[in-house]
């Protein structure tokens, strides 16, 4: 693989503004659980989980290059720019939105969403510095609002007409869970890089993926 020439990282020039406010906010007082025993996260220990999961997707794409963001092992696998865009869709279209209708209106049906082509589209709107900006943007208004909800019942459901009856909790879960596996996602694309580069030599020495 040809060597990569490394530049400074240009300043990002998303027309969606970057976050006001740093993604490490100082944690409130953390509510426990009002079932005694229950390891189920409240609200606070999301936010602290999405704002840990946001900082650790900013620290290791930041420093990327524009060709180690494009870069696909295979026609089917997403490239870290796709992921992005994947990560700002969900981030403003999906998690956020639905949590909140199914909390304050459960009765209401979801808006339609379409990821793949969503990623298809925003892949070649914005640049890949410029989707990480808005992404960490619109994570940074997530965790503004989670903030706000007052005694959220997270046992109150939205009926899916595919999924059946699901709970906040769920959507909550989930929420923190799909930032985990798109960390993975994009870290496994940067161990795929590296052992491409390692040529002829190998990555033996650090263990098995």
């Amino acid at each position: 693989m040809s060597t990569v020439h490394r530049q400074p990282a240009a300043a990002p020039t998303c027309e969606v503004p970057a976050p006001s406010l740093p993604l490490r906010v100082a944690r409130g007082g953390r509510e426990k659980d009002a079932r005694e025993g229950s390891t189920m996260l409240d609200i606070e220990a999301a936010r602290d989980q999405l704002r840990a999961s946001a900082d650790a997707i900013q620290s290791i794409v930041s420093r990327m290059t524009d060709e180690e963001a494009a870069y696909k092992p295979s026609p089917e696998r997403w490239s870290v720019h796709e992921v992005l865009c994947h990560l700002l869709h969900e981030e403003t279209l999906d998690f956020r939105r639905r949590l909140d209708l199914t909390l304050h209106h459960p009765e209401m049906e979801w808006p339609g969403i379409d990821p793949e082509a969503t990623v298809r589209e925003e892949t070649h709107t914005l640049s890949w510095r410029d989707t990480l900006t808005a992404f960490l943007a619109a994570r940074v208004e997530s965790l503004e609002w989670l903030g706000s909800v007052s005694q959220p019942n997270l046992e109150q459901a939205h009926t899916h007409p595919r999924f059946g009856a699901m709970a906040a909790a769920t959507l909550l879960h989930s929420w923190v869970g799909h930032d985990l596996l798109h960390l993975r996602q994009i870290l496994r694309l940067s161990w795929d890089q590296l052992t491409e580069r390692a040529q002829p030599h190998t990555t033996m020495y650090a263990g098995d993926w």
